[in-house]
């Protein structure tokens, strides 16, 4: 008996809608092992954009892609509230940091000490304004 040499032994036949098929957005097969579904908006826009769904190996490609954009806004979130926490606990060091340079109590330190502490503390304010612009591009962003 001779085999059929054009067709892959482990293919199989479509049979329906999609019979002889070609996924309008990879240009393989339409492959249907795996019988993964859309929602009906991802579904639509599909068929809008191909003329026609696409195949099961591009809508898992998709829903990896969708889970890791919901990875990464929680990465974003998670990263903003960090943000948030390190601008809190500056500006709490930045308060306490200029009561003591405008205390009776830094005439108890150097010269030098003291220059060192009030570029510190200009350091720390610029350093807070950076994280709040980083904040505020965050919350545009998201």
């Amino acid at each position: 008996m001779s085999e059929d040499v054009t067709k892959p032994a482990n293919s199989r036949r479509l049979t329906g809608p999609y019979a002889g098929a070609v996924c309008p957005k990879c240009g393989q097969g339409m492959n249907h092992k795996q019988n993964i579904t859309l929602s009906e908006q991802e579904e639509a826009r599909d068929k809008k954009r191909y003329g026609r769904g696409i195949c099961d190996d591009c809508k898992l490609e998709r829903q990896q892609k969708e889970g890791n954009k919901t990875k990464t806004l929680n990465n974003m979130s998670d990263f903003k509230e960090r943000l948030l926490n390190e601008r809190q606990e500056l500006s709490t060091k930045i308060s306490k940091l200029g009561e003591f340079i405008n205390s009776d109590k830094i005439t108890t330190v150097g010269d030098n000490q003291r220059r060192f502490l009030n570029a510190q503390y200009h350091a720390m304010i610029t350093y807070e304004t950076i994280l709040s612009c980083r904040i505020n591009d965050l919350e545009l962003a998201g």
